[in-house]
This record gives C-alpha cells, structure tokens and sequence, in this order.
C-alpha cells in the first residue's frame, strides 16, 4: 500500500511504502498487536508557511504535529488499545538537518547528537523507543515496512540533477532494519 505525501496509514500485513527525498517517513510499531504504521511528512509544522507564505490547507497530514497524533489515533483503534506504550520507532529521510526532519524530531522528543546519530529524549511526550533510523544525507529513498517479513527495507539512491548522464546508473544503498 503505497503511503504518499501528506497521508497516515496502518495495516496489519502487507507493505506499507513511501518515496522520500526530503520528506520524512516515520514507522511505528507494535509487536503485541502486529499493527504498523506509516506517515509521509512534508512540512515543518502546522503553522510554518509554504515559500509563497500560504498554509498548506488541503487534506491531509503534511505537518509532523498533525501527522503523528494521527498515526497513534489509526494504531490505537486499530489495536483496541489507548497506550502510546509499546511502539517501536522508525525514522528516515530528511535532508541536511533542516524543516521537516528537525521539527519531526522535536515533536517525537528525539535529539540529533550528529548528522547520523539520534537519542530519545528523556520525558519525550511520546516514550518511544527508537529502534532504527535513516536520516540526512542527500540522497532518495525507498521506504518498505513489511509487516509480514517483520522488517523495513530502505534503499537509498543518489539524487540524478537535470542534465546528468543516464549512461550511468545512480548508486544505490540497501539498508534492513528488523522489528
């Protein structure tokens, strides 16, 4: 089930998949349940303005503190379960510390110690547990949460400017992350 910009989705089997560049995907887990999760966030926060200086209004859940208050609404009556306990964290994509991945982060209550290294906060509004990211780094990624092989596959490719040579293929980079 593909997960495009701005949406929230949840499932019990299958593939949940996401494109991102510099948008971010955030994957919840829960094992007890089997339920995951999965957004597709584009924009900083509900009250950031797009370069033209307009809110994004149409539907949606572009904003990271739309977004993930949706998700665990979606996993909650999913699961029967009311608890923010239980679920393991996912974060990719981002581009150069900057809008969406930054103020993902903060609404999470994780801190970015380096470029490539982040650390649940202590007293996060959430309590994850984070269990494995991909961030940064100016490159495009797929984002595959399979629920039934209880992992997430993530392949990155270089990003192709206007006017590069396709006699070349871009690079790529595999990286697997068990639930």
């Amino acid at each position: 089930m593909l997960v495009q910009m701005g949406q929230v989705k949840i499932a019990q089997q299958g593939v949940l998949e996401s494109q991102i560049g510099t948008c971010v995907s955030l994957c919840l887990f829960h094992r007890e349940s089997g339920l995951g999760g999965m957004t597709h966030i584009s924009r900083s926060r509900s009250n950031d303005q797009t370069p033209s200086g307009r809110l994004l209004r149409h539907e949606g859940y572009h904003y990271a503190d739309a977004a993930i208050p949706k998700l665990l609404e979606l996993l909650g009556e999913g699961s029967g379960r009311s608890t923010k306990s239980g679920f393991k964290l996912f974060i990719f994509g981002g581009l150069r510390s900057e809008g969406p991945l930054i103020e993902t982060l903060h609404e999470l209550g994780v801190r970015q110690l380096s470029p490539n290294v982040l650390r649940t906060h202590y007293g996060s509004k959430y309590g994850f547990k984070l269990c494995g990211h991909d961030v940064n780094q100016e490159v495009n990624r797929n984002v595959k949460f399979d629920l039934d092989g209880r992992k997430i596959v993530v392949t990155q490719s270089e990003i192709r400017l206007p006017g590069a040579s396709l006699a070349t293929p871009p690079s790529q980079s595999i990286k697997v992350f068990s639930l």
